[in-house]
C-alpha cells in the first residue's frame, strides 16, 4: 500500500517535528500516523492537508467525511 502522507511530508520538506507542533501532537503520534499504525481524526486530517499545500484525497485517497 502506498503512504501518501509519506510522500506528502516528504515532498513539502517539512519536518516532522514542526508538523506534530503546528497540528498539536506529539511527534511520535504523527510518526504513528506516517507508518499506518493509527489514522488521525478527521480536523487533523483537514489540517495537514491544509499545512502541506494539498487535497485531503492526496493524502488519504480512502477519506470519508463523518
Amino acid at each position: 500500500m502506498e503512504n501518501k502522507l509519506k510522500e506528502a511530508i516528504v515532498s513539502s520538506g517539512y519536518k516532522n517535528t514542526f508538523l506534530a507542533q503546528q497540528l498539536g501532537v506529539h511527534s511520535t503520534e504523527l510518526s504513528q500516523w506516517i507508518a499506518n499504525r493509527r489514522r488521525p481524526r478527521n480536523e487533523q486530517i483537514r489540517d495537514l492537508a491544509r499545512i502541506l499545500g494539498c487535497k485531503i484525497k492526496e493524502i488519504y485517497p480512502d477519506y470519508r467525511l463523518k
